[in-house]
């Protein structure tokens, strides 16, 4: 009989992050949820310093990665991050007011790239938010109470293909990416602006519900408009704003999604300098945004 897999959290993020009630609400409410018998954490102070502090105080078993500079010198950070990466089942970052996407997006990018579901805690907008490479059931929604799965749907909201399998589940939140659920050419997007429109609509309906139910969103690492709705190849312009404007409204660096290979031949074909100072600017948009902390 096999032995069953032991479940670890790695824990990182910000130096500077040093709220001990959110970071010791959220780390308990993950292992819980996700059975994590164990938690793998960096040896900096903020985010990993409180990880370390939780596990002793919980007596949960946990393993520190240090940063080695004598063995890897500059690249020292790079190599804990992903050594953290390695050792995760699941994971979360937690990202401070003043923190810069860079710094965040670093981590972020080691996770994605090791496949793992990994949360990111953003103190600006008091957000969280689950990237997931799980594939969407409603038996996935069933498991993760107080989650709002994010899928990409048509402006007819008709079908059950792809992502919207879970579409009739009070917790799924449908974002137009096509015009109708069928593979001829007049169902996809085409960067019309009724089309853009459409998606700025349902964007601020998402935000107007996160803001009045405070959960967690799921954002599926395939990305929404990829697949099915061919956005990357019909709609670019489109595809790039919607994943910009998430990225602003939930408070993560749209940078973490480029290990998306799709959403980084997007970003690499549309004007690269201008994409990076719309990211400067959401970025200076969303450390200016401040609320009242709750779990979500």
């Amino acid at each position: 009989m096999q032995t069953p897999k032991i479940k670890t959290l790695a824990v990182t993020g910000s130096r500077n992050f040093a709220d001990t009630q959110k970071a010791y609400a959220l780390i308990a409410y993950i292992v819980k949820l996700h059975d994590c018998a164990q938690i793998c954490t960096g040896a900096n102070q903020g985010a990993e310093s409180l990880a370390t502090h939780f596990a002793q105080a919980k007596d949960i078993p946990f393993t520190t990665v240090s940063a080695d500079w004598l063995q890897h010198g500059k690249a020292a950070e790079h190599e804990k991050q992903k050594t953290l990466a390695q050792k995760a089942s699941i994971a979360i970052v937690f990202l401070a007011h003043d923190t810069t996407n860079k710094e965040c997006a670093s981590a972020l990018q080691k996770l994605i790239r090791s496949r793992k579901d990994t949360y990111i805690y953003n103190e600006a907008t008091q957000k969280t938010t689950l990237f997931t490479f799980e594939k969407y059931s409603n038996e996935l929604i069933e498991k993760l109470p107080n989650h709002l799965f994010l899928f990409g749907d048509n402006l007819l909201q008709s079908g059950t293909a792809g992502q919207a399998v879970i579409r009739h589940h009070e917790r799924a939140f449908g974002i137009p990416t096509k015009r109708k659920p069928t593979m001829e050419y007049s169902a996809f997007f085409s960067d019309k602006e009724d089309e853009k429109n459409a998606v700025r609509e349902r964007l601020q309906q998402f935000a107007s519900k996160m803001e009045q139910e405070r959960m967690c969103a799921v954002y599926p690492m395939g990305l929404i408009g990829t697949g099915l709705a061919k956005m990357p190849e019909y709609s670019p312009e489109t595809f790039l704003e919607l994943h910009t404007s998430l990225a602003k409204k939930l408070g993560f660096p749209v940078e973490a999604l480029e290990s998306n290979l799709e959403f980084a031949s997007v970003i690499s074909a549309q004007h690269p300098f201008q994409v990076r100072q719309l990211l400067a600017e959401l970025s200076q948009e969303v450390s200016q945004t401040t609320e009242q902390p709750t779990l979500f």
